[in-house]
């Protein structure tokens, strides 16, 4: 994810383990959906392939990306477990609550 940054990068410097969550919007306890991603987190170096390959996928134009006052920072988060929270699996039979281990690693 691209960010100008701001005091999220202070804490990363000594604590890089991070999470983030996806969910729909609440519409009863019986239809909860959301996913849960727990990783470490990585700052891209600005302007590297990596970078740019970022970029170009998201649609930002590099140029602009250049001629902002700022460096535009790039995290990358590798996820170590991944929670996924889906009401309707419990009409097939299955756990609403799946969990994924991505491995000591985690999964590029």
């Amino acid at each position: 994810m691209f960010s100008e940054g701001g005091q999220k990068f202070v804490g990363l410097e000594d604590n890089k383990n991070v999470c983030f969550a996806i969910y729909d919007r609440y519409d009863g306890f019986g239809k909860l959906k959301g996913l849960q991603v727990t990783g470490r987190a990585e700052i891209i170096e600005p302007f590297s392939e990596e970078y740019i390959y970022a970029a170009e996928w998201k649609k930002i134009p590099v140029d602009a990306l250049k001629k902002l006052p700022f460096i535009m920072n790039l995290i990358k988060i590798c996820p170590k477990e991944i929670e996924f929270l889906n009401s309707d699996f419990k009409e097939a039979g299955y756990d609403s609550r799946q969990h994924y281990d991505c491995g000591r690693e985690g999964f590029l």
